[in-house]
């Protein structure tokens, strides 16, 4: 029978088992890493992307009150997306232009009043608000034939009682968050970066029917939101989604 093993004995054996030990862990290390690595990459890019988590639905508004020179090249750039937007047209405007409010119309796009003469209505008495919106339905129903539903007070300008009159008139006002400042001349691309970014579901876009970059703007924003997800149609489908 063998005796009790001796300390030189102990020693060099339980070395020999470490050293095998630590040789599978190094002959093993590269595996386990490349498979966390493999396990990694496949979590990020299972991950959302800024494109997924974005969408929803906008809408591309557009104030008529100055002059009509290019409002045709708006419409061809609308129709070259298949977007539906909401003009809201002054009755003075409507009146001098009432070829482009019908190919505004007709071409399916939304029209909103946007008052008569393009007052401050908080600089107005309740009474004048209301002629305010009472002439410029009238212009406007005239000469599409369909009811107008949709008040955006100019400037933005608006007071308790300007709501209370555009209710009085079967009118719902309409805002915005997000401005184009396109009136300020800005680059085609400037305009369309700082609407691009900040743009988010239910966001109400603002332009001018008037204002020079409008148009090109419109070709580089619509393809960017649209690749991010987001419907752009008229004010009326968005207060339908909200």
């Amino acid at each position: 029978m063998k005796g009790p093993l001796s300390f030189k004995t102990y020693f060099f054996s339980t070395a020999r088992i470490l050293y095998a030990l630590f040789a599978a862990i190094l002959i093993l290390f590269p595996t386990i890493s490349a498979s966390m690595k493999t396990k990694n990459i496949s979590s990020a890019s299972q991950k959302p992307t800024e494109e997924t988590l974005t969408g929803g639905t906008v809408s591309l508004t557009f104030d008529c009150s100055w002059n009509d020179e290019r409002t045709e090249e708006i419409l061809k750039t609308l129709s070259s997306y298949q977007v539906k937007a909401t003009f809201f047209v002054t009755g003075e405007w409507a009146e001098k232009y009432p070829e482009s409010l019908l190919a505004i119309y007709e071409a399916g796009h939304e029209i909103g009043s946007h008052s008569t003469s393009h007052k401050r209505f908080s600089h107005l008495t309740f009474d004048e608000k209301a002629q305010e919106l009472l002439q410029s339905q009238n212009s406007i129903s005239s000469i599409i034939q369909a009811p107008v539903l949709w008040f955006r007070p100019p400037y933005g300008d608006t007071d308790r009682e300007t709501f209370a009159a555009a209710r009085a008139s079967g009118l719902s006002c309409v805002l915005w968050d997000l401005d184009s400042l396109d009136w300020m001349n800005l680059s085609p691309k400037e305009i369309s970066n700082r609407l691009s970014s900040a743009c988010k579901d239910g966001s109400i876009l603002l332009f001018q029917n008037g204002a020079l970059n409008t148009s090109s703007a419109l070709s580089y924003l619509i393809p960017i939101l649209q690749a991010k997800g987001f419907k752009l149609t008229t004010i009326s489908e968005l207060y339908a989604k909200h």
